[in-house]
């Protein structure tokens, strides 16, 4: 699950068409998507100290839990649930993007920098892209940029295609805190492009691909192009270079990323709103019933530094989310949670924190205030590629 863990060529049809260090091995898209193998493997929580959520009433504080991954199955220990298909069947890997993700305009048979391609807007066949060199695509234009829209740009690559989900976020989360021994993946990595000075015009994010020399490995790029409006500026300090984990550039700042998969609601007294999560790959937006089901805790009823991690129950324990506020930005997560006070209505969630969130990004960092439809310059998303059983 960590050593078999490594960047590969994707065609659109699912295929691995080379591996990092294999002769035909690209990063600019000429082979295929650059995506990042990640082996199926088991897990294990088990709760040492659980507190009631006295303020909403739903589910518990968790406060200390020891957290077990084995590439095998053991006793006691369940899939993690991003290794399912759409089918609900078992399946032995799933390919995480490289990049964050880029436009490719099909009508232009072009990649778009939105910040100086004003006329771009969505057509149909336009794709979201893992490629090195480009500028990660945002919600600065009109018609670009939603949660729906970038999963249909997943989607018109192929079946198994989609905007990255909850479940792969969680299973990323999951193994670079066990590999870290720690929450505060700043801290274990890098501070990652969080420190560039902001302008509302434009999307400041920098171009994806500075960490290719890294390969599988986990690091810092030794330089970064930023990109605002046309002007590339290269920096090489902590805060505005690009990071990695093991082979994932900017799991966490530069630009904010939808995640598909989870939405919030809340009754106006239950603090920052309940997560629901989508037991299949049939997204939608505010909705909590069917196919979404609570996962039986809530969201802090605040803004703050986390300082525990919501529980409901087994089914979800797989979930990291926090319930409470109260931590300093080292400790014990060292990211930020910002909500809806009293949450009356949906909201969907964005993650990892963008180019300006300098201490408060990171790969635990939620800003679940947003309502359905949302899209902006400070947004984007990428890929994930979730493969079918074998029959």
């Amino acid at each position: 699950m960590y050593g078999g863990r490594k960047r590969c060529n994707v065609s659109d049809d699912g295929t691995i068409t080379a591996y990092y260090g294999d002769k035909g091995y690209t990063e600019d898209g000429s082979n295929g998507q650059v995506m990042v193998y990640q082996p199926a493997f088991y897990y294990k929580v088990v709760p040492l100290k659980l507190e009631k959520n006295t303020d909403s009433g739903i589910g518990y504080h968790l406060r200390k839990a020891n957290y077990y991954v084995s590439s095998k199955p053991k006793t006691g220990f369940k899939l993690h649930p991003a290794f399912y298909d759409a089918n609900g069947n078992e399946i032995d890997y799933i390919l995480y993007s490289a990049y964050e993700g880029s436009m490719y305009d099909s009508s232009t048979q072009a990649y778009v920098n939105d910040n100086v391609d004003e006329s771009i807007t969505y057509e149909d066949g336009d794709l979201l892209c893992s490629v090195a060199g480009k500028k990660p695509i945002s919600g600065l234009r009109k018609g670009i940029g939603t949660k729906v829209n970038l999963e249909q740009m997943a989607q018109n690559r192929g079946s198994g295609w989609h905007l990255e989900t909850v479940k792969a976020i969680s299973a990323n989360q999951l193994l670079m805190m066990v590999e870290l021994g720690a929450m505060n993946s700043q801290t274990g990595v890098g501070l990652g492009v969080a420190r560039i000075t902001g302008n509302s015009a434009y999307n400041c994010s920098s171009l994806t691909g500075s960490t290719a020399e890294l390969g599988n490995s986990t690091g810092q790029a030794v330089e970064t192009v930023n990109e605002i409006g046309g002007t590339q500026t290269a920096y090489n300090v902590n805060g505005k270079v690009s990071v990695s984990y093991r082979g994932v550039e900017n799991p966490w700042g530069n630009i904010w990323k939808h995640i598909n998969g989870v939405n919030i609601w809340g009754d106006g007294t239950m603090n920052g709103g309940q997560p629901y999560i989508a037991d299949d790959f049939n997204f939608s937006e505010s909705k909590k019933t069917d196919n979404y089901k609570p996962v039986g805790f809530t969201l802090p009823n605040a803004d703050g530094w986390i300082s525990a991690m919501g529980y409901g129950s087994e089914e979800y324990d797989w979930l990291l989310m926090p319930s409470e506020i109260g931590g300093t930005s080292a400790l014990p997560v060292g990211d930020l949670s910002q909500v809806t006070s009293n949450l009356k209505g949906y909201r969907i969630g964005v993650f990892g924190g963008g180019w300006t969130m300098g201490d408060s990004a990171g790969v635990f960092f939620w800003r679940c205030f947003y309502s359905a439809g949302y899209h902006a310059q400070t947004t984007g998303g990428r890929l994930v590629y979730v493969p079918s059983a074998k029959a």
